[in-house]
């Protein structure tokens, strides 16, 4: 009899750090919540972009403003067991506790299904 395990890898972005520990934080304590699954979290390097902007769009070129944008990148991989139809009723409960914690992160999805015997 094979069991079939599907994997959900999960990628979030986030300009503000707290907001995408907060929402990591939440979707665990959801997951476990409802038994969906085990989930581990994977930290990604976080890309920085450095922009100087003139401040006088005539004269005074030494006269300028810099500001930097970071972009924080967390993976979550969730491995779900499933037996039967079960399985996509699971995978559709789960996607619908994500979107329904509005917390500021942008979200993309990215589903993997692979069979273990």
């Amino acid at each position: 009899m094979t069991t079939k395990v599907i994997e959900l890898n999960i990628n979030l972005k986030s300009y503000h750090n707290y907001y995408l520990n907060r929402f990591v934080l939440t979707a665990l304590e959801e997951c476990k919540k409802h038994y969906l699954g085990d989930f581990t979290q994977i930290f990604l390097p976080k890309k920085k972009e450095n922009f100087t902007l003139l401040r006088s769009p005539h004269v005074d070129k030494k006269a300028r403003d810099q500001f930097i944008r970071i972009t924080y990148n967390r993976l979550l991989k969730c491995k779900i067991n499933c037996e039967g139809d079960f399985s996509y009723l699971k995978i559709y409960r789960l996607l619908n506790i994500l979107k329904s914690l509005n917390v500021g992160v942008s979200l993309s999805f990215k589903l993997k299904v692979t069979n273990n015997m």
